[in-house]
């Protein structure tokens, strides 16, 4: 059989078997820990970088392999660009794969660093505009 035959039925199962798993999750996967934001679910809750002003922006996080099956907590603080401090907000990330969902608790506008802690460490981080409605 000819190599670029062959290579054609590889490339073909790689593709088939990947449209095999389904829809493609929101959730940024490639760390254990993951951190992002939402605009709106009416967008279908795909991750973002820009927040606008009347959205009901979302921060989310994922623990992707807990073997523990207890539930992490963990701490999300939300600064503006070169900030020391900002405010933070306690929650605790589902066993599953599923995210834990945190409503934004920081007011427009500017460019932001969401920050992910567990124990203090910090796992994720996310940054995000925050703009006017009518900018």
């Amino acid at each position: 059989m000819p190599v670029r035959t062959i290579l054609i039925a590889v490339g073909l199962f790689l593709v088939a078997t990947q449209a095999g798993f389904g829809e493609p999750s929101s959730t940024p996967a490639k760390y254990r820990y993951t951190g992002w934001m939402v605009a709106t679910e009416q967008r279908g809750g795909w991750p973002t970088h820009l927040l606008v002003e009347g959205d009901a922006g979302t921060l989310r996080f994922a623990d992707r392999w807990n073997l523990t099956k207890k539930p992490v907590a963990y701490r999300v603080c939300v600064r503006r660009n070169h900030a020391r401090v900002g405010p933070c907000k306690v929650a605790t990330a589902p066993i599953s794969t599923r995210p834990s969902v945190v409503p934004m608790f920081v007011s427009c506008c500017g460019d932001f660093v969401a920050y992910w802690y567990i124990a203090g460490r910090l796992v994720a981080s996310w940054p995000f505009r925050y703009v006017a409605e009518h900018s």
